[in-house]
């Protein structure tokens, strides 16, 4: 499946040179989702997973079913939305908290 034929781009956005790939529209179509995921887990079929973990943004409307295709279970990560035990702590963000470029 082409990707890119179900994702819209939206150019300069948020600012001149930059395109903005809006994935609204491969959740919103059954078969390209259904075909995204595939993608996602086939390249570890026979490998164990343990958790998959994902971030609070876009990655985890792509991560939610994959703990179900690949019979795993699954971790939300984000900052300050550490799983049960936090193990480290080590991010650079361009909004908020350590490593921020004032």
């Amino acid at each position: 499946m082409d990707f890119a034929k179900a994702v819209r781009s939206i150019p300069d956005y948020p600012k001149p040179g930059i395109i903005f790939r809006d994935i609204t529209t491969l959740l919103g179509n059954a078969r390209a989702f259904r075909s995204a995921v595939d993608a996602l887990v086939q390249p570890y079929a026979g490998v164990r997973i343990d958790k998959v973990a994902a971030s609070k943004r876009a990655d985890s409307s792509l991560a939610a079913p994959l703990p179900i295709s690949s019979r795993s279970a699954s971790c939300r990560c984000g900052r300050r939305e550490a799983p049960w035990k936090v193990i480290g702590e080590d991010y650079t963000s361009n909004t908020r908290g350590p490593g921020r470029n004032p």
